[in-house]
């Protein structure tokens, strides 16, 4: 793992006391102006030597600012919007700049308070974003997990400039050992995921209805799971994106008896209805799935739970 000196060095020179560990929030320390920044590494690969990191701190001027720094691909203009997405919610463009390195890409973008008011409050106590470099064009979405995103972000705001912390009043989070009544609940690992997935797909302006995700045990094994509806995205780029003759995408994660979610299952159906006896799921299906014409309309479709799986029950 190469150091954060060699990765997201900007203006400033970065001297970590450690090597950064990947998809983990750090703190790191700005050796010119003295104080600390924020910042992880999604994609760091040793193999290809190919990485993509977030640094967010404020530079020797005083001003805080974003910076992301990429090997292996990344966008192909020195100017740019980018944008944020944390639970869903989207915040205004960051106007993204070139810097003048040249051993790979680095661009860095202001942020402003009265612009871009929560931002920060939503990745200290967020579980994932999703960065959209250049969305009206070449729409480049990397996830990025929060973990540790709280404490290191609040570490580095102390080294800003006393009238830039004075303008974050209101609109930032405190440290993440102070109380936060208004912190956002947190999504389950699954949902969070395809949220951000989906936003990299159809853009920052898509919504999810509330009716996308839902929990219970649908596998009567004492443990939640996790049952997401395509239906529910209203998606910017294609409205019938995941939906179509066949029906709307679903998908189940089972939740797993030690902690977490298998990496689910997906199929297309008009509508769900979990079942009891046996524990499983009663779909409403395109015709075809059941050995019918499409003109013969929908059919029923029954899965049940074998051995932690969804599988067809006998006589379907």
């Amino acid at each position: 793992m190469r150091s954060l000196f060699v990765l997201v060095a900007a203006a400033i020179a970065l001297v970590p006391p450690f090597a950064l560990a990947s998809e983990s929030w750090q703190v790191a320390t700005d050796t010119e102006a003295g104080h600390p920044v924020a910042a992880t590494c999604p994609m760091d690969s040793d193999e290809t030597g190919h990485f993509y990191c977030v640094l967010l701190g404020c530079a020797a001027d005083g001003a805080l600012g974003i910076t992301v720094s990429i090997a292996g691909g990344g966008p192909s203009g020195d100017a740019f919007f980018g944008v944020f997405a944390v639970h869903g919610r989207t915040f205004a463009p960051l106007a993204f700049q070139r810097t003048a390195r040249t051993d790979y890409l680095e661009f860095r973008a202001p942020h402003d308070p009265a612009v871009h008011g929560g931002l920060l409050a939503a990745l200290q106590t967020g579980q994932l974003a999703l960065l959209i470099l250049d969305p009206a064009g070449e729409k480049l979405g990397q996830p990025i997990l929060l973990g540790g995103a709280g404490p290191a972000i609040a570490t580095a705001l102390q080294g800003c400039a006393p009238r830039v912390r004075a303008e974050l009043v209101g609109v930032t989070a405190p440290p993440a050992t102070a109380p936060n009544p208004t912190a956002p609940t947190a999504l389950p690992s699954p949902v969070a995921q395809a949220q951000a997935e989906i936003l990299s797909e159809c853009g920052p302006d898509t919504t999810f209805d509330p009716g996308f995700a839902g929990s219970g045990d649908l596998d009567a094994d004492g443990v939640a799971d996790i049952l997401i509806s395509y239906a529910a995205v209203q998606c910017a780029a294609a409205p019938t994106m995941y939906c179509g003759s066949g029906g709307c995408g679903w998908k189940v994660h089972r939740g797993l008896p030690g902690g977490g979610w298998d990496g689910g299952t997906y199929f297309t159906a008009y509508s769900v209805t979990p079942t009891a006896d046996p524990p499983g799921l009663l779909l409403e299906v395109h015709g075809s799935s059941c050995n019918q014409t499409g003109a013969a309309g929908p059919c029923r479709q029954r899965l049940i739970w074998r051995d932690g799986a969804l599988a067809r029950a006998p006589g379907n």
